[in-house]
């Protein structure tokens, strides 16, 4: 698997951030296309705690990634069957003031199976993840920083398929 690495010192926070590339990646034009018309979603954040993000309320991320939904046109409402996870791993090094932290960003929507359209299952039909490592006291903001670029994300592979 090839990665891109971006050095974050324009953000002041992470030292370095990892994007997976290649083809096990979700945002191609396929995963895209399984975007267009979506009306509504589900917004799912879990962050795993440590004692370095004890200060990151789940909240805060969930009302940050719902209004950029909702700027992009998508409404945001409990049920349905297109879910919005956003998973939140930090794990603080032992022997360090350092901290790796990993994001993912993934759309899960009801698809049927082709031989037999009246089975649908939930699966993942777009996705996006990050690994960071960073200064321990820098973890929450690095952490919101690289939620909002992976929502970034997919606000525009959503609009790529769904202009305004």
């Amino acid at each position: 698997m090839s990665e891109r690495r971006t050095p974050c010192s324009g953000f002041g926070r992470a030292l370095y951030r990892v994007r997976p590339a290649g083809p096990g990646t979700g945002d191609g034009a396929i995963q895209r296309s399984s975007l267009r018309g979506l009306k509504t979603v589900q917004v799912i954040v879990e962050c795993a705690a440590t004692d370095a993000t004890d200060e990151l309320p789940t909240s805060t991320l969930q009302t940050e990634v719902e209004l950029r939904l909702r700027l992009a046109g998508l409404e945001v409402k409990a049920g349905g069957d297109s879910h919005l996870h956003i998973c939140v791993q930090p794990l603080q090094l032992q022997t360090s003031d350092h901290s790796v932290y990993s994001v993912k960003v993934e759309l899960n929507q009801a698809a049927s199976l082709t031989r037999d359209s009246t089975i649908f299952l939930p699966m993942r039909t777009w996705h996006t993840e990050l690994i960071g490592f960073v200064e321990t006291s820098k973890l929450n903001e690095a952490i919101q920083d690289a939620v909002s670029d992976l929502m970034d994300q997919f606000v525009n592979a959503f609009l790529s398929v769904n202009p305004r």
